[in-house]
């Protein structure tokens, strides 16, 4: 009984554990406009640029995706730690090659990278997170999703 209880404690941690990225193989939205910022704004400012949490997929509006500089940015911001943004980072990276889009990929552990993200007044939360010009997104996706996200950066 003993073993049993310690195997479903450790099942129970394990999962937790690797519960700490983020992973929505589904992009709500993709084929559709989204027309306003839908992450969670602080009222902390960067520099002149306001600080943008994003919690969620959404779209930045195109004067704002121009102050912050990000309308010709496709970035990946990961995190050494993070299984999912492992797992993902040659099908994201594979996908842009395919596209002929050069990413830009941040490692959030890392000081310098946390640097550049807050330069462009990102608060991110969930690694993976993906930022394809003002169209913002949290979590794993397929090859084909991100081959779609490309092609939409681009045209």
């Amino acid at each position: 009984m003993l073993k049993k209880n310690t195997s479903l404690w450790f099942s129970i941690v394990l999962v937790l554990f690797l519960a700490g990225c983020v992973s929505q193989p589904n992009i709500p939205n993709i084929n559709s406009s989204i027309n306003s910022s839908t992450g969670d704004e602080h009222n902390q400012t960067q520099g002149q640029i306001k600080l943008f949490t994003i919690t969620k997929d959404g779209s930045f509006q195109l004067d704002e995706c121009k102050s912050r500089g990000l309308e010709n940015e496709v970035i990946m911001f990961e995190s050494k730690y993070c299984g999912h943004c492992a797992t993902t980072l040659p099908v994201f990276q594979e996908a842009c090659r395919d596209m002929g889009v050069e990413p830009t990929i941040l490692d959030l552990t890392d000081g310098e990278a946390k640097e550049l993200m807050k330069s462009y007044g990102l608060d991110i939360r969930y690694t993976p997170t993906f930022v394809f010009g003002c169209d913002y997104y949290v979590g794993v996706k397929t090859e084909e999703n991100y081959l779609r996200l490309c092609e939409l950066f681009l045209e």
